[in-house]
């Protein structure tokens, strides 16, 4: 988050440090005009979210031409923000009962992904995984690795974009809500190992995820050198694995 600021050179950090939260904003006006708005112009979104970044540029200007003083033009900033993200919160429903979302553009996938950009999404929506499960094997157990990125299924391209790009995984949908989660699962070994490793090594992740894709580059090796069939390397890969993700959030 520091470094993100020092990078825009606006904007303020704020720290919860009773729920481990940082956050990173920039509300002022003018910092909005002049630096956050024009780098995203340049460096657009590859998600849907891009549809609310220039949902969110047209309030911005609008505030900046003081129409959020007068009824009409909050009217329209109201209208605008039905339509971004999660929608208007039950307050706004509220107080502004005869609001008509506008119409939220739909943003085509990018015809190329630049691995800086896909590095950047991953620091921020993948994830990886080490699952230790039982098995009829010597030890009892069997070891498995999973990179995975999720995201919400108006986003479908996206994914089938990354599955290209990676030139891996399997599109699955949230067994949960077939209509609204999608994820690009990546659990073939010779993938991770020869595919997304190496793209990893070269382009880094960001932030403390950076920390647990070293955690599964050191499970990846144990098992690469069969040191999983053994019990010290499967009691090594459960050490590892109880201080990744959430786990090692928890610990700080």
């Amino acid at each position: 988050m520091e470094n993100i600021q020092k990078f825009f050179g606006v904007g303020v950090i704020n720290k919860r440090l009773s729920s481990n939260l940082v956050s990173y904003s920039v509300t002022k006006n003018h910092d909005l005009l002049k630096v956050i708005i024009p780098h995203f112009e340049k460096y657009s979104l590859i998600s849907q979210k891009n549809a609310d970044f220039y949902l969110f540029k047209s309030v911005v200007i609008l505030c900046s031409q003081k129409e959020h003083l007068n009824k009409a033009g909050l009217n329209k900033i109201v209208a605008i923000r039905a339509s971004m993200n999660r929608g208007l919160t039950d307050i706004l429903k509220k107080e502004f009962p005869n609001i008509v979302p506008v119409n939220r553009p739909i943003m085509a996938k990018p015809d190329y992904l630049e691995p800086n950009g896909v590095s950047g999404f991953i620091s921020g929506e993948g994830c990886f995984y080490i699952s230790v499960y039982k098995s009829k094997t010597k030890l009892g157990y069997a070891t498995a690795l999973m990179f995975s990125v999720s995201q919400h299924m108006r986003d479908i391209q996206l994914i089938e974009s990354l599955v290209t790009f990676f030139n891996c995984g399997q599109i699955k949908k949230d067994p949960r809500d077939l209509n609204s989660g999608v994820y690009i699962n990546v659990t073939d070994f010779s993938n991770i190992l020869k595919k997304v490793l190496p793209f990893f090594a070269q382009y880094p992740i960001l932030g403390n995820k950076y920390l647990d894709y070293q955690s599964f580059v050191q499970v990846a090796k144990i098992i690469e050198e069969k040191g999983h069939l053994t019990q010290q390397g499967l009691d090594r890969i459960n050490q590892i694995k109880s201080s990744m993700n959430s786990s090692r959030l928890n610990d700080k």
